[in-house]
């Protein structure tokens, strides 16, 4: 992400992590667009806030650096339940996994195909 490589060129250096805010955003998208739609709204009556961008953008960084954190002292640490990290709906389980859901579509379409032509 080029806002990413924007913040780590402000502070001089690549922020530490494995699970960095670009991977995050990549693994669970689902909050990612609704804090671009809530921008987006706002846009829309001329103002400009993007507070929603902003928490979550603070929770993905938390959550890069206490990995950092958890690899440099081998103690796991758990984030507040309240980031919109811990926010999960049933549809995001498969927009994590894209392979599951077109295999579960096509395998439906299928049937109702062999239902309809054995009728």
């Amino acid at each position: 992400m080029f806002s990413y490589m924007i913040l780590c060129a402000r502070l001089g250096y690549r922020l530490p992590g494995s699970n960095t805010i670009p991977e995050q955003i990549s693994e669970y998208k689902a909050p990612y667009y609704s804090a671009l739609e809530a921008a987006d709204e706002a846009w829309k009556i001329e103002k400009i806030d993007v507070t929603e961008m902003e928490k979550l953008l603070e929770g993905y960084l938390a959550k890069q650096l206490i990995g950092v954190q958890e690899s440099a002292t081998g103690k796991s640490l758990r984030l507040p339940e309240s980031t919109a990290l811990s926010k999960q709906s049933r549809w995001d389980f498969f927009e994590r996994r894209p392979v599951l859901y077109t295999s579960i579509v096509t395998i439906v379409i299928a049937m109702i195909g062999w239902a309809i032509s054995a009728l």
